[in-house]
């Protein structure tokens, strides 16, 4: 285009990070309520007010101020954002008065307090990260992109591999601890996942790094349990070293990208894969199904001091797995979970997201569960509500097994609230810390 608005955009995101903002691109915000009808803002940024509070301060549009639209629109997107100023970018600033009727020639923005100087809410990042990637996905439209890859992952890997000057996650680099929580929430958002960041922030907190910490996902997509663990663990300033296996190289490519900007070490295994094995198409772990052969089957007993995974739902094997009390399943998830007791140490701890079936099925899954009820402490098993993942209505289960003995259950129910209640302070959060006698 001759007007070339892009170019435009990244100047204004890039002038306004320097000078302290959290910038996000092209923001659709619903419009009165109604399903579908968005008004679009091209950058909306974010800076601290007085009590330290990160806002929408500022929204702009890449407009030529003389064109007659701009300032109804800018009245309508500044409303419904809540921003409390509005200005217009042509490569050079116009600032627009209070009562969107005129422009006046401006220096750029600056913010009242710096964003990079208070701590950025998940909220805040989930939606500036949203922006960022579909903005980069966007760009790559036109390209060629591989065939088992979709634009956002593939804007993902590509905003990663950017040296940090080059790209909007730079200014995020410098909001206080957010770098894992970047990792987190990008590897949970992404249609392929569509895993909620709350519900592996929660599962984190449930298994509560507190000492030097070896953790595994035997299923670990784009990392987003063991970036949710390393998170919590570097609050409480404790030392965890993270395992991760997958079958998919380009997941695993991305998670080590993670890695890299969240600055933790992991191993990050491809898993081997039998041509023959398959799988459903998941919500949570698509093209993420273990080999034929697995490798936590073939590890030493007790190597893990934690295990938090999601397991893949109806994933299966065209080999039996061997199951510890004799019989066979072609389930991953089953074997999965037969596995999980040989693979923590003494005192060991798994927080597991497994489909229904696993917790209520007759047959073989039953059988699991007897061995399971004989060989660890089940601490607590949790309904979680309907719709939790993408494209899928599935009301999971999460589970909390110790390598311990054997003592009381804490059954729980979690609805519409669920959110709330897996916070730090959260009712069940509180109940389960009493329980298990922390």
């Amino acid at each position: 285009m001759a007007y070339r608005e892009d170019v435009l955009e990244d100047k204004a995101a890039t002038e306004l990070q320097k000078l302290g903002f959290l910038v996000e691109r092209d923001v659709r915000i619903l419009v009165g309520g109604v399903r579908g009808r968005t008004a679009r803002a091209d950058l909306i940024a974010w800076a601290a007010d007085d009590s330290g509070e990160l806002i929408r301060d500022v929204v702009v549009e890449i407009r030529r101020p003389s064109r007659k639209d701009v300032l109804p629109q800018l009245s309508q997107v500044a409303t419904l954002a809540g921003a409390r100023r509005a200005f217009v970018f042509d490569g050079e600033w116009f600032a627009v008065n209070s009562a969107f009727s005129e422009l006046r020639a401006s220096e750029a923005p600056r913010p009242q307090h710096r964003f990079d100087r208070v701590s950025v809410p998940d909220q805040v990042l989930e939606e500036v990260l949203r922006s960022l990637v579909w903005s980069e996905a966007e760009r790559q439209r036109s390209r060629a992109v591989s065939k088992d890859m979709s634009l956002a992952l593939e804007a993902v890997l590509t905003l990663l591999q950017q040296e940090p000057e080059q790209t909007d996650r730079a200014s995020l680099a410098r909001a206080p601890g957010a770098e894992l929580a970047v990792a987190r929430i990008m590897s949970t958002f992404l249609p392929e996942w569509g895993v909620p960041h709350s519900l592996v922030a929660g599962m984190a907190r449930l298994l509560s790094p507190c000492g030097p910490m070896s953790v595994l996902d035997p299923v670990c997509g784009l990392g987003s349990c063991l970036w949710a663990a390393a998170e919590v663990a570097r609050r409480v300033q404790s030392e965890i070293v993270l395992t991760g296996w997958d079958v998919n190289p380009r997941s695993l490519e991305v998670a080590r990208q993670l890695a890299k900007f969240a600055r933790v070490g992991a191993q990050l295994e491809l898993t081997p894969r039998s041509p023959h094995s398959h799988s459903s198409r998941t919500p949570e772990r698509a093209n993420s199904v273990l080999s034929d052969r697995i490798p936590a089957l073939a590890l030493p007993r007790g190597a893990f001091d934690a295990i938090i995974s999601i397991f893949p739902f109806n994933a299966k094997s065209t080999e039996p797995f061997a199951l510890k009390n004799g019989r066979t399943t072609h389930s991953t998830d089953l074997a999965l979970l037969d596995s999980v007791p040989d693979l923590l140490r003494d005192g060991g701890r798994a927080v597991l997201v497994v489909p229904p079936r696993l917790l209520f099925e007759e047959g073989v899954a039953h059988s699991v569960r007897e061995r399971l009820a004989a060989t660890v402490r089940l601490v607590a098993i949790v309904q979680l509500p309907a719709g939790l993942f993408l494209n899928s209505m599935v009301q999971c289960g999460l589970i909390v097994l110790e390598r311990a003995a054997q003592s009381e259950t804490l059954v729980a129910q979690l609805t519409d609230d669920w959110q709330e209640q897996l916070t730090s302070e959260g009712a069940f959060m509180r109940a389960f810390r009493s329980h298990a006698g922390w």
